[in-house]
């Protein structure tokens, strides 16, 4: 593992640690070509002077990754929007990393404002609450 990364990964919280060094070690084992460095204050691997892996490796900077978009793209949907507090309840009865558990708690709050702000339907906003208070219930 590059030196860089290696000193990124150190000064994660210990659990995101194991989750970055096994990124790395994963990804430098399948692309034995790649060049890896820390551009943009993130590891970044490269192959012929392009970034092909690249992004936090936190647990925080994997559900950015995995929730934003969707959220983004959900507004004035209840049935995505209600999934997405549904994936949220289900990652934090798993997870019991208090700082994880906050990281979901700001996604929950994200998805529930933009519940607010673009349901019609009342009952739709209503079972979206129910949700949010089990989330926040098991924080």
């Amino acid at each position: 593992m590059q030196s860089e990364i290696k000193k990124y990964n150190e000064s994660q919280e210990p659990v995101d640690e194991a989750i970055c060094d096994f990124l790395a070690r994963t990804i430098d084992e399948v692309l034995v070509d790649a060049e890896s460095k820390i551009w943009h204050a993130h590891p970044v691997w490269f192959l012929n002077v392009n970034p092909i892996v690249a992004g936090s490796v936190t647990f925080s900077g994997m559900l950015n990754a995995s929730f934003n978009q969707i959220r983004q793209y959900s507004e004035g949907s209840p049935s995505v929007v209600i999934r997405l507090m549904e994936a949220l309840i289900t990652i934090n009865q798993i997870v019991i990393n208090t700082s994880h558990k906050k990281a979901l708690g700001k996604h929950a709050k994200m998805v529930f404002n933009t519940a607010q702000r673009t349901f019609k339907e009342e009952q739709d906003l209503k079972d979206l609450e129910v949700r949010y208070q089990k989330l926040n219930d098991n924080s």
